[in-house]
C-alpha cells in the first residue's frame, strides 16, 4: 500500500495491518489535494491535482516528474 502526502509531495509505504509509513520520497514542490493510480505496463505511479499538475512516479526510484501543469483542477485519476 502506497500514498502521498498532500502539500509536501511525499510518496510513503504503509503498512496495511499497522497503518506504520516509512518515507519513501520526501517529494519536491507542492501537491494540491492529488489523487494517485498505478500502471503496471510502465511500472509507474501517476498523480493528479487539483491544481492542474499531472506527474510521474517511477515505482523503482519513486522520483517524481511533472508531465504536464495545464491540466485544470482534477478530482480524480484511474
Amino acid at each position: 500500500l502506497v500514498g502521498t502526502q498532500d502539500g509536501a509531495g511525499a510518496f510513503y509505504s504503509i503498512d496495511a495491518v499497522t497503518g506504520a509509513k516509512s518515507l519513501l520520497s520526501a517529494g519536491s514542490g507542492f501537491v494540491n489535494d492529488s489523487d494517485l493510480v498505478f500502471d503496471s505496463s510502465s511500472n509507474a505511479y501517476f498523480l493528479g491535482d487539483y491544481s492542474g499538475n499531472l506527474y510521474r512516479y517511477d515505482a523503482a526510484t519513486y522520483s517524481r516528474t511533472l508531465i504536464s501543469n495545464n491540466l485544470g483542477a482534477i478530482d480524480g485519476i484511474a
